[in-house]
């Protein structure tokens, strides 16, 4: 859901949902390393991760946004460390000549 607040500031509301296709299929990282070995007697869930981003067109050239998401995470990742939610925040500052 976006939100224009003024004329240069919007709130985009949103939220993903993760699920592993089969009950026995690996988790990975972004280094391609295993998280979460394939484990059949566990939920296929993974986690789900609402998120809120707040954009400002500053000027014509200057963009400026700032996302936060929270991971809620599912029972594959409560059986063992890291056995906990993780807080994302990002910033960006764009300019276009």
């Amino acid at each position: 859901m976006r939100m224009k607040l003024n004329s240069a500031v919007t709130l985009t509301l949103e939220s993903s949902a993760f699920w592993r296709e089969s009950r026995f299929d690996t988790v990975y990282t972004a280094f391609n390393t295993p998280l979460r070995r394939a484990n059949p007697n566990a939920s296929r869930y993974l986690a789900v991760a609402p998120s809120a981003t707040l954009a400002w067109q500053a000027t014509r050239h200057m963009f400026c946004s700032v996302i936060y998401t929270h991971f809620f995470t599912g029972e594959l990742f409560e059986v063992a460390l890291p056995n906990k939610n993780v807080n994302y925040v990002a910033g960006w500052i764009s300019y276009r000549f």
